[in-house]
């Protein structure tokens, strides 16, 4: 049986993920799977050395060389607040009958979902009846408890715990910088992009991931654990060198309990990169996005090079279990050419698979 830590980040400072924008002012409040990843192995190859690092790539299947049990998975980066956790909203049209078109522009706005809300939801449960997930005390029955201006569903006792309708779990907050020329004393001003994530007495918020240890491993597992510690220290993120991203990592053994076991379906809570002996995901009734992956080697000496855009299929994507059953994913090359045969570079794409069931994606 495997066993999975939930890993909580105590914030100490706000956050900066940055994302394809205007300069540094466009910043996501999460970070996807394949960030994290990689700010790991950052963080271990201080602790343990770089031949460390490479010998634990090694462990992890790459695209087109065949699927391997990787030693771990880990998802992306999810919000949290006052002890709810919030899930990816599945590309699943809630089972509310017939809805109208203005209803369906306010679903299609929801990004997360609590987890309450998403375990109806994989489910294929029937929610037009549903008063704990749907508000109908209006008269309307396609009206969701939501927060954070409409974004995040979640149930009515979670919205009443949250602080409301009109509850404020982050805010973006962009911040006026200066440069100046060493040479010529010229300046220049740009700004930065941060999210604050709420914390006061009556709202708590912050952010979470899920790590599934697929072998039973002590070192490897306290590799992990010191590998966040001194990544919390660090900062995680962009806008180290301002403070920015630092926390206290809190660690949690937990029930793998999500999804709809025995769905022909599934979703996966990190970003998927399949092998080609895994295609037949794209089924019939699969819907997804193709993210590309891309950004900077956050490496001393090598910070100044782009790591090579990878294709992937986004969180919260629905798709069809193989028939072998088993879900994997892959690592991609993520070597720029001018450090092929110096460094070793990969692009984390192991899916962590949520299953789905049939009458959920049948009811679309």
């Amino acid at each position: 049986m495997t066993t999975v830590t939930r890993v909580a980040l105590a914030l100490r400072a706000p956050l900066h993920f940055g994302r394809r924008g205007v300069g540094l002012n466009e910043t996501d409040i999460a970070l996807p799977a394949d960030g994290l990843f990689s700010a790991l192995c950052v963080a271990l190859a201080a602790l343990k050395g770089p031949d460390q690092v490479t010998a634990l790539l090694a462990r992890f299947p790459m695209f087109d060389a065949g699927a391997i049990t990787p030693p771990l998975r880990i998802t992306s980066l999810m919000p949290t607040a006052n002890g709810i956790d919030l899930l990816p909203m599945p590309l699943l049209r809630p089972r509310l009958g017939e809805v109208g078109v203005a209803a369906r522009k306010d679903w299609k706005r929801l990004a997360w979902v609590s987890k309450t809300i998403f375990q109806k939801l994989v489910a294929g449960q029937e929610l037009t009846a549903d008063d704990s997930a749907i508000d109908r005390r209006s008269g309307r029955h396609d009206q969701a408890y939501t927060v954070q201006d409409r974004t995040i569903w979640v149930s009515r006792a979670e919205q009443t715990a949250l602080g409301g309708e009109d509850a404020v779990l982050w805010k973006i907050d962009t911040r006026p910088r200066v440069t100046v020329d060493r040479q010529r004393n010229a300046s220049a001003a740009f700004s930065s992009g941060s999210v604050h994530f709420t914390d006061n007495h009556k709202l708590r918020a912050g952010l979470y991931a899920l790590l599934r240890w697929e072998v039973q491993e002590q070192e490897l597992t306290h590799a992990i654990h010191d590998a966040l510690t001194l990544l919390g220290e660090s900062g995680i993120g962009g806008e180290r060198s301002y403070g920015l991203g630092q926390f206290t990592p809190l660690f949690d053994d937990v029930t793998d309990d999500l999804g709809s076991h025995g769905g022909e379906y599934f979703t996966s809570l990190a970003p998927y990169l399949p092998q080609p002996s895994e295609w037949e995901v794209f089924g019939p009734g699969s819907r997804y996005d193709i993210q590309l992956r891309r950004g900077w080697i956050s490496m001393p000496e090598y910070n100044h090079l782009r790591r090579p855009t990878v294709r992937m299929v986004g969180d919260g994507a629905i798709l069809v279990r193989p028939r072998s059953g088993d879900v994997i994913g892959s690592m991609a090359d993520a070597t720029p050419s001018v450090l092929q045969g110096r460094l070793v570079i990969r692009r984390y794409g192991i899916a962590w698979p949520v299953p789905v069931a049939t009458v959920a994606v049948a009811a679309q």
